[in-house]
């Protein structure tokens, strides 16, 4: 836990990972094969990771495909997730791509503030 946050952060954030399996899919997915590449020392990704982070873009997909207002937050946190596992590659192309789909996605929320959940605020700003 000390690697990824705070107690009071995990604490906050468990509700919002449980929210819909993709968003636990795709954290426990993502971060934790990235993580796992670095402690591997693996330069770029192994394929372990390469193959998670396909899987989650094909939920994200599935997800713009059929959006929902009721789902942007959700959805918002798929994408974050994807982001902070490609951050361990330094590709800035990736990244800028990432960031662009992550403002579209808050302004589609109606901007953070109305999402009414100060965590995700919070960790997207952040």
């Amino acid at each position: 836990m000390r690697a990824f946050g705070t107690e009071a952060f995990v604490k906050a954030w468990a509700p919002e990972m449980m929210v819909h399996p993709h968003v636990m899919l795709s954290g426990i997915g993502s971060v934790t094969c990235t993580w796992l590449d670095m402690l591997a020392k693996i330069p770029g990704e192994s394929t372990r990771t390469r193959l998670v982070k396909d899987e989650t873009l094909v939920m994200l997909r599935l997800r713009l495909q059929s959006f929902t207002r009721e789902h942007a937050v959700s959805t918002l946190l798929v994408m974050l997730h994807l982001l902070g596992g490609d951050i361990w590659s330094c590709d800035e192309p990736t990244v800028r791509c990432h960031e662009r789909g992550i403002e579209q996605m808050i302004h589609l929320c109606g901007d953070l503030e109305r999402t009414g959940r100060a965590m995700i605020a919070q960790f997207t700003t952040a």
